[in-house]
């Protein structure tokens, strides 16, 4: 009986993928795109590019934000000043980052205890980045209501979305815009037509180039790994959340995975930035991120896997020329080398603690998150996407309600 309940459920997930895949709405972009899929000329591309063939491109998140931050200014004085801060508010000590997993720890329960019965998990992981971005990059900001992280979050997800596409209502994108800006007011202090002191600049970055990447980490290794991998990964993150520092960080287990190599294999199979975009001599080209981390030619058969253990191994080791999920050139991301990385393993680590083995997926959507390889990548994917306590109470296997 339970072998024919699993080739049912097989069945239904291959169902709801093609289903899924059919009825995903197609980007309509206002201009041609050309594609680069080519490590070496990607990494061409962007180790030459100007101030101005970034910002092109990114035209439309200042149409929607009002932001002027490194990727959409062409000013080499406030680009270099905006960096400077940047890496100014990256520095992170030991006693920091302690400070920072026992935050999010204490949020999650916090929101995992007083949520229903059913919650969202799309909506769960974005109140716990944004909450962490604002007390690391806003530390003087009086923490937000969950109502008003809901409604910026919202917003942000829904201008950014919009942003994207050419037949969107302008008149639509003011209503949202102007409501976005007026929150962002009540809560910051700051008005985000004030250009260069837009909060937007740095929640942008950060936020965004979290919450989905967290999301997917988290869906990985709680929920689509065997008993083994699970207790695995719930004793490495233990102990890394426990001393939070870059030692613990890189940490191997027997396995030899540790969570370096965890979320350095989600930044694979997962890069929060799917494409970069470049706008030269009038052309609109993409560097295909997803293409190049999944290229079965570069990283084998087993490329749309999630497996941490492939960073020990040669095949990882030699492929870095294709791992570009913070960019590449003299535009890379400064959060690349330690801090993205840790922040990820910090809020990973939080959501394991807080939804343990007596939580699981619910739904149609929890069948096919179990089900398909990899997942999708997409911003709006898993927003259906609830959880909820196991309904006997006890701690078990990943599975559905």
């Amino acid at each position: 009986m339970s072998f024919l309940l699993a080739i049912a459920v097989s069945v239904l997930a291959i169902f709801f993928d093609i289903l899924l895949r059919l009825l995903k709405p197609k980007e309509v972009f206002c201009t041609g795109t050309r594609r680069v899929q080519q490590a070496r000329q990607g990494r061409n591309i962007l180790n030459h590019s100007t101030l101005e063939e970034r910002a092109k491109p990114n035209e439309r998140l200042v149409r929607v934000f009002e932001i002027e931050n490194a990727f959409t200014t062409t000013d080499p004085t406030w680009h270099k000043e905006f960096v400077a801060l940047v890496k100014t508010l990256l520095r992170t000590s030991d006693k920091d980052w302690k400070e920072h997993a026992d935050f999010a720890s204490d949020t999650i329960h916090q929101v995992v205890d007083t949520t229903s019965t059913q919650s969202t998990l799309e909506l769960t992981v974005q109140a716990l980045v944004f909450r962490l971005v604002i007390v690391k990059f806003f530390p003087d900001t009086p923490a937000p209501s969950m109502q008003d992280i809901h409604f910026i979050t919202l917003q942000i997800n829904s201008l950014w979305i919009a942003s994207k596409y050419c037949n969107s209502g302008d008149s639509e994108l003011v209503s949202a815009k102007m409501h976005l800006r007026k929150r962002i007011q009540q809560v910051f202090g700051s008005d985000t037509a004030d250009g260069q002191n837009n909060p937007l600049n740095i929640i942008l970055p950060a936020y965004e180039t979290l919450w989905r990447i967290v999301l997917r980490t988290f869906l990985e290794v709680r929920f689509r790994s065997t008993i083994t991998e699970r207790e695995q990964y719930r004793i490495l993150f233990r102990d890394f959340m426990d001393k939070p520092s870059k030692d613990s960080f890189e940490q191997q287990n027997e396995s030899h995975a540790s969570v370096h190599t965890v979320v350095t294999e989600a930044l694979r199979l997962y890069p929060p930035t799917r494409r970069i975009y470049r706008d030269i001599s009038g052309e609109r080209v993409a560097i295909d991120i997803e293409h190049l981390h999944r290229d079965e030619n570069v990283w084998g058969k087993n490329a749309f896997l999630f497996q941490p253990t492939r960073w020990a191994t040669e095949n990882g080791k030699e492929n870095k020329r294709s791992y570009m999920p913070f960019g590449a050139g003299k535009f890379e991301c400064p959060a690349k080398s330690t801090f993205g990385p840790m922040l990820i393993g910090i809020l990973v680590g939080a959501l394991l603690s807080g939804i343990d083995g007596k939580f699981e997926l619910n739904g149609k959507e929890g069948i096919y998150v179990l089900n398909t390889r990899p997942l999708e990548n997409g911003r709006q994917a898993y927003s259906q996407l609830g959880f909820g306590r196991r309904r006997d109470g006890d701690e078990g296997e990943a599975g559905l309600l």
